[in-house]
């Protein structure tokens, strides 16, 4: 009867602990996805990798609850964004934005439509550039993506 005793709560313990494991895993890799968005927005936007302390600044951020889009937004706010694209300021003539953060993702200019399509979105502030750059990461071509993770360093 205690050996029986025994073999149940060994058998529920075991269970228990592989139950965990898929969560352990979510964990764990977790980070890795916020570390590839955040290298992802960093490339659209700023045409370059995150240095390591900025990427342990937004991880942090992520981790706080801050969402991917508002990350997004909050890295265009930088100094760095605001030098490459002085129209983020003044909110005219927001093409060149466009243009450039489509050629980061694309690795092409965007089509006259598709520019003037994004570029009146953001004038007239139906969507922010953060929704922007993550809409257009989200919506690459498997051959786009591959672009992308080139210059993020995977293969």
């Amino acid at each position: 009867m205690v050996n029986m005793i025994i073999r149940i709560i060994a058998a529920a313990s075991l269970s228990l602990s592989l139950a965990a494991v898929p969560s352990i895993a979510a964990a764990q890799s977790q980070p890795n996805r916020n570390q590839a968005r955040i290298a992802e927005i960093h490339i659209a936007l700023l045409d370059r990798l995150p240095t390591s302390d900025e990427d342990q600044h937004y991880l942090a951020l992520l981790n706080q609850g801050l969402g991917i889009t508002a990350l997004a937004d909050l890295i265009k706010e930088g100094s760095d964004a605001r030098a490459l694209y002085p129209s983020l300021v003044t909110r005219m003539n927001l093409n060149h934005f466009v243009s450039a953060v489509y050629v980061h993702i694309h690795g092409r200019a965007p089509d006259a439509e598709v520019e003037y399509f994004w570029t009146e979105l953001l004038e007239t502030q139906r969507v922010t550039e953060g929704e922007f750059i993550i809409q257009l990461i989200d919506a690459t071509s498997p051959a786009e993506r591959k672009i992308l993770n080139d210059r993020m360093g995977k293969k």
